[in-house]
């Protein structure tokens, strides 16, 4: 099988400016799921909500540190009016709103209710991905690490499904699936893949990931997974096509020197076998910043 490297080792692009409208991202990918978090956890454990709901509202007070929201005299509501379940808890979405833009942390004398603004691309992933993070981190607080991953796949699982995005089915086949993009891929940087297709497996090894850069300083290492990664394998339906399965091995979020994966085409590949440690480190050659995490 034919190996090919795509994309550059570049983790200073993390620096990189990125273009934000911070009160966008704040209701799109925060205020958002936590409406949605709060539902699902009534739902599947109503006798721990209430302790579950004083942990979610702690928490968020203790992070948010700077009160963008009474600086600009902004009215919450206007956020969350339709969020059926977060709208009874308006101090938690002032504190989530105020903690995104900390981490985007929008520069003084900001219009980030409609401006957009200029901001290194790893506050940007944090904005989302950190909020993911504490999220799971409130729910082992309340039930236990254990029972909480185990929720949280849960979670993850059916929020995907209810909010599939216009991408929804969009390649046929793996070879589709591989094509498209594959030169932006061979031009990035910060990114870099080493790629095989065979009998309906698209196999990727990702050697490096901004995502899991830009959390690296979070401690716990299955948190950060199932912040960054757990996604995928229902995304991979989803987004792709119902007949692909996503197998993962290694994450580079858990600290594994790269990510492995193979999306399977079932109406071809039903062995859904993950190919051992061995095998991903043979098919290309692993550098020291790699061996490092």
């Amino acid at each position: 099988m034919k190996f090919e490297k795509l994309g550059t080792y570049a983790p200073e692009t993390i620096n990189d400016l990125e273009e934000v409208q911070p009160l966008d991202i704040a209701q799109r990918a925060s205020l958002a799921r936590l409406n949605y978090i709060i539902g699902f956890f009534k739902k599947k454990r109503p006798d721990d909500f209430e302790s579950f709901m004083n942990n979610l509202q702690k928490k968020y007070a203790e992070l948010s540190t700077k009160n963008y929201c009474d600086e600009h005299k902004y009215d919450i509501m206007k956020s969350i009016e339709k969020l059926e379940n977060l709208k009874k808890y308006q101090k938690l979405a002032i504190d989530n709103l105020n903690y995104v833009l900390q981490l985007i942390d929008v520069p003084e004398n900001t219009d980030w209710m409609n401006d957009k603004v200029k901001v290194p691309q790893g506050n940007y992933l944090r904005s989302f991905l950190v909020p993911r993070y504490q999220n799971v981190a409130v729910i082992s607080e309340t039930i236990g690490r254990e029972e909480a991953i185990k929720l949280y796949k849960i979670y993850r699982t059916e929020y995907a499904i209810q909010t599939g995005s216009e991408t929804k089915h969009k390649y046929n086949t793996v070879e589709e699936l591989r094509d498209d993009g594959i030169e932006e891929r061979r031009k990035a940087k910060g990114w870099v893949r080493i790629e095989s297709l065979e009998n309906g497996k698209f196999y990727y090894r990702r050697d490096s990931c901004i995502w899991a850069d830009a959390i690296s300083d979070l401690p716990d290492n299955e948190f950060r997974y199932l912040a960054a990664c757990y996604a995928d394998f229902e995304g991979t339906k989803i987004h792709w096509n119902p007949h692909f399965v996503l197998t993962m091995g290694h994450t580079v979020a858990r600290g594994d020197p790269y990510c492995s994966c193979i999306v399977h085409d079932t109406r071809i590949d039903w062995d859904l076998t993950h190919p051992l440690k061995e095998f991903w480190d043979s098919i290309w050659l692993l550098h020291d910043w790699q061996k490092k995490r």
